[in-house]
């Protein structure tokens, strides 16, 4: 979710709402790593610093990888 609800596309309408939703899932991440890592701001830290890597991947690069059927 984090990576997915990338406000800053160029063209983005409602840029507010996926704001709201990228936020969101930020939080339900640190709470999950809070709850299964005891070392979590080091954890949250890389997390989301992989996913900041994972923007500049293409979208149909992670379709691709992802979502296919299996």
């Amino acid at each position: 979710g984090t990576v997915l609800f990338n406000p800053d596309l160029p063209g983005l309408q409602c840029v507010k709402y996926i704001q709201g939703l990228q936020w969101g899932t930020q939080q339900i991440l640190s709470e999950h790593v809070r709850m299964t890592h005891g070392v979590y701001r080091a954890r949250f830290a890389e997390l989301n610093s992989a996913l900041f890597l994972l923007r500049f991947i293409s979208a149909n690069t992670l379709a691709e990888l992802f979502l296919r059927p299996i």
